[in-house]
């Protein structure tokens, strides 16, 4: 790991890039803080959750195949001192649900039921592998999000894709979104990532991740990145960009890790920062939690190819890339006075 967090070159280790040693520094570490995972494959009893508060909705343990979530929830708040790895918040508590066991509507109860219990950001390190422009050229007319992401998926009824996109819009009333988006190369953000482009009710408090690996200077500053993902695309001002190379819990043993690559493991680093951010200003909303990473982000590395600005008011603006969103997540910088 020190080896990892030291040298110069390609591969910096991911929390490197996110300045998260100075932000445990300053004493923030998630507690208090519930952070709800949609995923698959859930072991509870691994040691990075010990002494974990953990809610469960429906069942969420693992089958053949299906340590996904095990790692996921391990990269957000896996334990500080246990165990080989630790997470971005690691005093905070977990929300779990299966995405798999759960059709739309079954979802949309999960999401509720973490609203309910005060989760202040959701993760979702799955979706639809359908480029957004598939759900946007049936919304020419009456066709609303939920019958056009019913349409593309071929997955369940509007009506519980309506239910869902309900319950998310209800979450951001005290938490943040965050969503991957697609590994495979789409040329845009997916479906599932850019809901809010198709349902503008959800872009209040939602992040869209892409990944990319990353070279850095001996002083640590990113000089270059190539994209590894779909790129943002019209998701651009919601959007980050990260390095999802990691080491995480697996289910294989309460003791066992793996490594994995993928915007399934960037994700969760985004959503602890957010859980981060929201310990430390919890008289914020989630919108303000959001627009504090998107406003601090490091986009220093595409400096002269950027594609527009968002302004957060207050004189407070940031450039973004079509490509790498708004940049990296750098969650000292988003955790000090801004401007």
């Amino acid at each position: 790991c020190s080896s990892d967090l030291t040298r110069a070159g390609a591969n910096p280790h991911p929390y490197l890039l996110t300045k998260l040693h100075r932000a445990l520094s300053t004493g923030v570490s998630g507690k208090g803080q519930l952070v709800a995972i949609v995923d698959d494959g859930f072991l509870t009893s691994h040691e990075e959750f010990s002494g974990k508060i953990i809610y469960e909705y429906g069942t969420v343990s693992p089958y053949i195949g299906s340590n996904h979530g095990t790692h996921v929830a391990s990269i957000a708040t896996g334990n500080y001192g246990t165990g080989d790895i630790m997470g971005v918040t690691p005093n905070a508590d977990l929300h779990l649900t299966s995405f798999e066991r759960n059709n739309m509507g079954g979802l949309a109860a999960a999401t509720n039921d973490a609203a309910s219990k005060g989760a202040v950001v959701q993760n979702n390190s799955w979706g639809y592998d359908y480029v957004i422009s598939d759900a946007q050229a049936l919304m020419t007319g009456s066709t609303t999000a939920a019958e056009a992401m019913a349409s593309v998926t071929g997955y369940d009824t509007a009506s519980n894709w309506q239910s869902f996109i309900d319950a998310l819009d209800n979450f951001q009333n005290g938490g943040v979104i965050v969503h991957a988006s697609a590994n495979n190369d789409l040329g845009d953000v997916d479906i599932s990532a850019g809901l809010p482009l198709l349902a503008t009710e959800l872009q209040e408090a939602w992040i869209s991740v892409v990944e990319a690996k990353f070279t850095v200077d001996g002083n640590h500053n990113i000089t270059s990145a190539s994209l590894i993902s779909t790129p943002c695309g019209q998701a651009a001002q919601f959007c980050m960009v990260g390095d999802g190379d990691t080491k995480g819990a697996s289910d294989n043993a309460n003791n066992a890790y793996e490594t994995g690559w993928g915007t399934s493991y960037t994700a969760p680093q985004i959503s602890g920062g957010v859980a981060l951010v929201a310990q430390a200003f919890p008289s914020l909303t989630p919108g303000e939690w959001r627009d504090r990473l998107l406003a601090t982000a490091n986009n220093n590395f595409f400096s002269g190819s950027e594609d527009g600005s968002t302004d957060f008011g207050g004189g407070i603006t940031h450039a973004y890339s079509d490509i790498f969103g708004h940049g990296v997540m750098d969650i000292a910088a988003a955790l000090q006075p801004i401007g």
